[in-house]
């Protein structure tokens, strides 16, 4: 029987250019439904889910195209981009979890932009980020900002870009709050997924742990805020400022100490991580 939802030229391997104006051959009915059968356990048309797990591997071969084009051209240093549909296993849960349809979850495909730099890089990035999508046809593109009332510590700033081709979450991160989430994930993995959405019923060592990867976060964003008023007012001036950095041998070395103490704090973090990933892989 012919299906009139196939995607021409998709499949596993093969990919082919998809615009974010290109609408998606099949109802919004249908991803519903197939997004009953992942939260119930149920059978469903495989040759449709096929086709639409696809797409979305497609619309997120161009969303990552959009964001590179936008992100080359500014000041902001080294980035790197991933990108993921999301399991079905993960798609269960959280539909399991929230009450929603599969339509309406702006996650299913979704991009993660690390940035080699602070919240000044992260300003600059989104201003970029939503231009590009805007200019690229999307409908719609909401800014979510998770910085100054994190969730149990997590940081970032979301994208929810919606267009014609479907919905895609944009993750931007700097490189401290990317290694933290790692971190936490991991920690999450050990002392159960509740801690993520800020349950911490534990005692003893194991909350003492979740409360310190806390308050990193809290002391690693304040000091990232105290830089980026710094890094404004040096923007700003046509004459360098030296407002008592004496201390640090001036400008300069102040620089040089920012660039520093950010490498130590991700190596701190990244420590934590692989010792999280150690005990998780002793207790299989």
């Amino acid at each position: 029987m012919t299906r009139n939802h196939s995607v021409e030229g998709l499949g596993t391997t093969g990919r082919r250019t998809l615009m974010l104006t290109e609408k998606h051959p099949w109802s919004r009915g249908d991803m519903d439904r197939y997004g009953r059968s992942i939260r119930d356990g149920t059978e469903f048309d495989r040759e449709l889910a096929a086709d639409i797990r696809a797409w979305h591997f497609q619309l997120l071969d161009e969303v990552k195209e959009v964001l590179e084009a936008a992100l080359s051209g500014q000041e902001i240093g080294y980035f790197s981009i991933t990108k993921r549909v999301k399991t079905e296993i993960s798609t269960r849960q959280k539909l399991q979890r929230q009450s929603m349809k599969l339509s309406q979850m702006q996650d299913f495909a979704g991009a993660r932009v690390t940035l080699c730099g602070g919240l000044r890089e992260q300003a600059d990035a989104l201003a970029a980020v939503v231009t590009a999508f805007e200019a690229a046809g999307a409908r719609s593109v909401k800014v979510k900002e998770i910085l100054d009332e994190p969730h149990s510590g997590y940081r970032a700033v979301h994208l929810h870009v919606t267009a014609e081709a479907g919905r895609a979450e944009v993750q931007l991160r700097t490189e401290t709050q990317a290694q933290w989430a790692n971190a936490y994930e991991l920690l999450a993995d050990l002392t159960g997924r509740e801690v993520r959405y800020g349950e911490n019923s534990m005692s003893g060592p194991v909350a003492g742990v979740v409360t310190w990867m806390q308050m990193t976060s809290d002391s690693t964003y304040e000091w990232e805020k105290s830089v980026r008023v710094w890094e404004e007012i040096q923007r700003e001036s046509v004459v360098p400022v030296d407002p008592g950095l004496q201390v640090f041998g001036g400008v300069r070395a102040y620089r040089e100490f920012i660039v520093k103490h950010r490498k130590a704090l991700v190596e701190l973090l990244s420590y934590a991580e692989d010792h999280f990933r150690k005990l998780k892989e002793a207790q299989r």
